[in-house]
């Protein structure tokens, strides 16, 4: 099961990529969901992850959606929050 439904893009997060996405490797989307830091694992997107996301979504013409609920919970210095 490949977890990908009519027009819906899941990007994958693993240990193996940080827990956030190579978002130049996949298609265009119309809306991008981001979660930082992310639920479950509590990984926190670092500020050139985001500026690269941030960068793309302009260049594709993608809207960003950024949800930072969790970010209270951040306490690494550096970490946008």
């Amino acid at each position: 099961e490949t977890m990908q439904f009519d027009n819906i893009v899941y990007m994958p997060c693993t240990a193996e990529n940080g827990f956030f996405p190579d978002y130049a490797s996949l298609p265009r989307a119309d809306i991008v969901y981001i979660c930082s830091p992310n639920n479950p694992t509590g990984a926190a997107a670092t500020r050139e992850e985001l500026e690269n996301i941030v960068k793309i979504c302009k260049e594709r013409g993608s809207i960003l959606v950024f949800d930072a609920a969790y970010a209270p919970f951040i306490r690494t210095p550096g970490v946008p929050k």
